[in-house]
């Protein structure tokens, strides 16, 4: 018997709001197919207002001084550190990892807002002399100096697979530099954003340097990148969903960091004995290849459905759901594999220990 899903809600303008349109978005644990909580489904409306609030705030959030960032960065890697298995858990059950790989990603949470405090502190110009220069005349008794400002308003999308790690890798360099922040998790993963939204908050970071608004890319995410109020988009996910932003964004003259489907095409012979490849214990991830050429007429069905992938597992990656179960190809909304999963009711068959597999 499950609890009853938590309903939880988006930080914009400083408020925890529900969608605009009160629909909201169940988020599904992929391992047991529970629903773990509700989200607001954000609308167009929703994340217009998110980017006027960011625009109203930048000028504010850019005044910010490099010791107060660093002051309320380091706290929230503290935060992160005391509640690092809390988090752990919300990655296990959104994303479907095992809670020994959710662990790793929260510790590796914690290091990167430790590294963006720091760097904080080191957000340096330039001083020269342009002597060097013949042109204008005069040059060997001038000084010419640059000094860096925060970008404006800097836009963070990020995927399921890693939902923490690579919304801290966006989140953090974006605030140490100044910026006002929108977090877009993606509909499959949203919790740890919010969580991450909240420790963000008690640490001591202004609410107007944060925002948090989950609902569907098409609408949401489009709306964010046309904005003329963002200024920059970074975003990390399928290569389709990367080149529509580019298109998006580009039209606009918006600064882009687009970190799109990785280009590590995978050749697998039907000789080719797999599981004397990855040994027991490795933790393999086919769902987000890009390329796999099999000898069959489904790829993806032939590479999972040999021994080396075998699941067997609870929300939390442990023997829970004896019995056999292909779910193939589901996509989230970034056109990456959300779930490629098989579940075997006698892993000892192929000596691999329960809880070693899960993709």
């Amino acid at each position: 018997m499950t609890s009853e899903p938590t309903a939880r809600k988006m930080f914009i303008a400083g408020e925890w709001k529900d969608a605009s349109s009160g629909e909201t978005i169940s988020v599904v644990n992929p391992a047991t197919e529970d629903v773990v909580a509700t989200v607001p489904k954000g609308t167009e409306a929703d994340a217009k207002a998110a980017a006027d609030a960011a625009y109203d705030a930048k000028a504010k959030v850019n005044r910010i001084s490099a010791w107060e960032r660093y002051v309320f960065l380091s706290k929230t890697a503290k935060l992160l550190e005391e509640h690092n298995e809390e988090i752990a858990r919300i990655i296990a059950l959104e994303a479907g990892k095992p809670i020994r790989d959710s662990r790793t990603e929260a510790r590796r949470a914690v290091l990167t807002f430790t590294f963006a405090a720091e760097e904080a502190k080191r957000i340096y110009g330039e001083v020269y002399q342009p002597d060097a220069y013949p042109l204008p005349p005069g040059n060997e008794n001038r000084i010419v100096f640059s000094m860096r400002e925060p970008i404006g308003v800097v836009v963070c999308i990020s995927p399921f697979n890693f939902p923490l790690n690579l919304l801290c890798h966006k989140v953090a360099p974006a605030l140490a530099a100044g910026n006002a922040v929108i977090a877009k998790p993606t509909s499959e993963t949203p919790l740890v954003a919010i969580r991450l939204t909240e420790i963000l908050l008690e640490a001591g970071c202004p609410k107007e340097a944060i925002q948090v608004i989950t609902g569907p890319g098409r609408s949401v995410g489009n709306a964010l990148v046309e904005s003329p109020y963002t200024d920059l988009i970074t975003f990390t996910g399928s290569t389709q969903v990367g080149t529509q932003i580019a298109s998006l964004g580009g039209k606009r003259a918006k600064r882009l960091i687009l970190e799109m489907g990785g280009m590590d095409p995978v050749i697998v012979k039907a000789f080719v004995n797999l599981l004397g490849i990855y040994p027991v214990g490795t933790f393999v991830v086919l769902d987000t290849f890009e390329l796999a050429i099999v000898h069959s007429a489904n790829p993806i069905a032939e590479m999972v459905s040999r021994p080396m992938v075998l699941i067997v597992s609870d929300d939390l990656g442990n023997v829970k759901h004896p019995g056999d179960m292909v779910d193939l190809a589901e996509k989230d909304e970034h056109g990456n594999f959300r779930r490629t999963i098989i579940k075997t009711a006698d892993p000892e068959r192929y000596g691999i220990r329960v809880g070693d597999y899960f993709i």
